[in-house]
């Protein structure tokens, strides 16, 4: 968990609405949804912030136990 992890955004257009990213992957011009979590992931996965700083986060942000936190920045 000591490693970065950073989303490639050039792929895609997107914004944030209602505190949810909203987002067109431009080669698939298929919209998605990201829920809160997956928003506060997807903001915070920037090649600076380590995985375990991101988990930590989620764990405190949304008010969840570490191991919830660590389960849904695995699955992003």
């Amino acid at each position: 968990m000591d490693k970065t992890i950073a989303v490639n955004k050039e792929l895609v257009s997107w914004k944030v609405i209602e505190q949810e990213v909203i987002f067109l992957h431009n080669k698939e011009k298929v919209f998605y949804e990201l829920n809160k979590t997956a928003t506060y992931i997807w903001l915070n996965a920037n090649g600076k912030r380590l995985i375990r700083e991101i988990i930590e986060g989620l764990a405190s942000k949304f008010l969840v136990n570490k191991e919830k936190a660590e389960n849904d920045a695995l699955e992003f």
